[in-house]
């Protein structure tokens, strides 16, 4: 099953804590796996960066929103109590979201820094950044910015001249490694080199050498 998004665990994370008793995060965790039928997959799929797991940045977040609207309240590190609002809320009907949490002044200032109306006109853009845990937006800017990268840089690799070509290939083994800069590295010349378009030497006697082909 897809883990869900950060606001689809409000509801199991309140009636978890319905009881009023003191529960702690891996109480939490463990009740949230257990009602979405997560398998260890999910729980151990990472963000795109690799730094985190899906399932802990949204959890994280889920407790967080929740702590800032007053709908729970942490007494200690790692544990978790109701307030009389969370149960209030818990006990209407339909989903709990963010807008929910935005009929609290408290969640409002946090969450957009002043009171401000709800949209619910919002785009398609706009809702997926809604659904989404600062970190995924940030990691999926960070994509698109990376993509968008790539796509330019292709576009003026594949306009470039065949000979400037050959030297940014060249150029750019050097950079990841397989030469170094102090030690001779050179394009071949246009004609006669027999389909080498380039040499890489990784050693100061040059016996080291790394032919290249560009295509």
């Amino acid at each position: 099953m897809a883990i869900p998004k950060y606001f689809e665990m409000y509801r199991t994370f309140l009636e978890c804590l319905k009881d009023g008793k003191v529960h702690t995060t891996k109480e939490m965790k463990n009740a949230v796996i257990s009602a979405f039928n997560l398998s260890e997959d999910d729980v151990t799929e990472m963000l795109p960066s690799g730094r985190q797991r899906v399932f802990e940045n949204r959890i994280g977040w889920c407790r967080t929103y929740l702590k800032k609207a007053d709908l729970i309240i942490s007494p200690a590190r790692g544990q978790f109590v109701i307030t009389e609002r969370g149960l209030q809320v818990l006990s209407q009907e339909g989903e709990i979201n963010d807008n929910t949490l935005m009929q609290f002044p408290q969640f409002v200032k946090f969450k957009k820094g002043e009171y401000v109306q709800v949209d619910l006109n919002e785009t398609p853009e706009e809702k997926l950044k809604e659904e989404s845990t600062p970190q995924e937006v940030l990691e999926s800017s960070y994509e698109e910015l990376n993509n968008a990268l790539v796509n330019e840089l292709l576009s003026e690799i594949l306009e470039m001249d065949p000979y400037k070509f050959e030297k940014l290939v060249v150029d750019l083994l050097v950079r990841m490694g397989y030469g170094k800069l102090q030690y001779d590295s050179k394009v071949t010349k246009k004609s006669g080199d027999e389909g080498i378009d380039g040499v890489v030497t990784a050693d100061k006697l040059g016996f080291d050498s790394i032919y290249v082909q560009a295509k």
